[in-house]
């Protein structure tokens, strides 16, 4: 268009150079009675507007009657090369050169007016017109007919993408990005389960036939079916390669959790905005400082200098391998005096081997028992299963029968009676000689119904069997249990 009005301003100069060119694009007709004698005149809006004198543009003689486009400044117009015998059906949009124009544009100085009002009824690839929603200037793009995409000018970005997937790619499907196809970036489904699959580019704006281009929207706005959605909803990478899911259906780690979208309209015709807020671990990340504040899965080389997670007062955090907890973000458990601790019985035995630093527990003789007293830690997972064990001196092949009656209860309940079970699941396997052994329970201990911190343990450790001859020295006892925090949140509740 500016080629078309430089040569128009060339051939035309106004008789002031000074003076500013100012022209509408018009569509009219040529006068009925132009008897093709002079210059014509047109005709604007039906008969409603007075005739305007027309230059003809080049040897182009108009015909009286025809329909055509003008351009001008109001008073003297000059016929563009657009010829039709009949009124154009649409005559805001009508083709001129190869070039569309889509309503009446105004030139004036160096500035392009739209018409803000136009509303499209059908466009080409190519055209350029007002999108009265966006209140932006949109420009179409490749396609056909729904499948048509329209860039909206300052609100979103789009990069072309190769599909050579083998199938279509269609329109809302998540991409990242594959091998380079030419200068052209190939695009693949994205595959939150693989991390070479997982490096999202953004989503398809269009459907892409097999092995043709087409776009992907790096940021902004994509018009898809949301119907299975909420607006504001914050849309991830599924599983099904390509697929969108919500909050519900995020994959559960060692998957990655790609966040990809937000909902803005809800329905078949919906909206989502891509701002691709997501963090990609595939070759390992490296942070000066990293915020947490919902979950966080890291998977691969990545390294954080430190970590924060909680807000500015409050927090937990990690760096340079030290972990502390700041504010009110901390947590409680127990500083344990027990008052006994491996107590003897009432005679006074086992009897202590001062060589070995042990008890000696005695061949066939139950009665003489270590009583033991502790508590739960507030780190311990509330209500999982522990493992007692002895660690003792082997010194023969055979078997020695270690048991431990306990009991175990919440606080603020009444104590239950004694359980008997056998430690007697071997860690090590015997050859010869002595052997530091660990004997344990084959099952564990149920505890499921602790519901509380600082559960109390007593038992009574003793040796009953007759198949290993004389003394066995042990060294200690204690409990394997699984921890799932530093301590309990409050003093008496986890």
């Amino acid at each position: 268009m500016s080629d078309l009005l430089s040569r128009l301003n060339k051939k035309y100069e106004p008789a002031t150079p000074s003076s500013a060119f100012n022209a509408t694009i018009r569509y009219g007709k040529i006068d009925p009675s132009y008897s093709r004698v002079g210059l014509p005149k047109a005709v604007f809006n039906g008969d409603n507007e007075a005739l305007k004198t027309v230059f003809p543009l080049g040897n182009w003689v108009p015909e009286p009657g025809e329909y055509c486009a003008f351009i001008g400044d109001g008073n003297n117009y000059m016929a563009l090369s657009l010829r039709n015998s009949t009124p154009i059906t649409t005559p805001s949009n009508y083709a001129l050169s190869g070039t569309t124009i889509l309503g009446d544009m105004e030139f004036s100085d160096a500035k392009l007016h739209l018409d803000t009002q136009y509303q499209p009824l059908e466009t080409s690839e190519g055209d350029i017109y007002w999108d009265s929603d966006a209140k932006t200037m949109a420009i179409v793009g490749a396609g056909e007919g729904q499948s048509k995409v329209v860039l909206q000018v300052g609100q979103e970005l789009w990069t072309p993408v190769y599909n050579g997937t083998g199938s279509i790619i269609h329109n809302g499907t998540v991409i990242s990005a594959g091998p380079t196809q030419g200068m052209l970036t190939s695009a693949i489904l994205c595959d939150p389960s693989d991390n070479t699959k997982a490096n999202i580019i953004g989503i398809a704006t269009m459907d892409i036939p097999i092995g043709e281009v087409g776009f992907v929207t790096t940021y902004g706005s994509v018009h898809m079916d949301t119907s299975s959605f909420h607006e504001t909803d914050i849309l991830y990478a599924g599983l099904t390669p390509g697929s969108l899911v919500d909050q519900e259906n995020i994959p559960d780690f060692p998957n990655y959790r790609l966040e990809v979208a937000r909902v803005i309209k809800v329905g078949q015709n919906g909206t989502v905005w891509v701002p691709l807020h997501h963090i990609d671990w595939t070759d390992g990340v490296t942070f000066q400082r990293l915020h947490v504040r919902s979950d966080l899965s890291v998977d691969g080389n990545t390294t954080i200098k430190k970590l924060v997670s909680g807000d500015e007062i409050n927090n937990l955090t990690v760096e340079n391998g030290q972990i502390k907890l700041n504010g009110t973000a901390t947590q409680w458990d127990d500083l344990v005096f027990p008052l006994t601790t491996g107590k003897l019985g009432i005679i006074n035995k086992p009897d202590f081997d001062y060589d070995n630093n042990a008890y000696l527990f005695p061949q066939n003789d139950p009665s003489e028992k270590i009583y033991l007293t502790g508590q739960m830690s507030h780190s311990w997972k509330t209500g999982s299963m522990i493992y007692p064990h002895i660690h003792w001196l082997q010194t023969a092949a055979t078997a020695v029968g270690w048991k431990l009656d306990y009991k175990l209860y919440d606080n603020g309940t009444t104590p239950p009676a004694w359980t008997t079970i056998s430690l007697n699941t071997q860690a090590y396997t015997y050859v010869s000689g002595s052997l530091a052994q660990i004997s344990k329970s084959a099952t564990g201990i149920d505890c499921s119904t602790i519901t509380g911190t600082s559960a109390m343990f007593i038992g009574r450790l003793y040796r009953d069997d007759n198949t290993t001859t004389g003394d066995v020295a042990a060294w200690q006892f204690d409990i394997h249990y699984e921890k799932d925090s530093l301590g309990s949140n409050t003093e008496y509740i986890k």
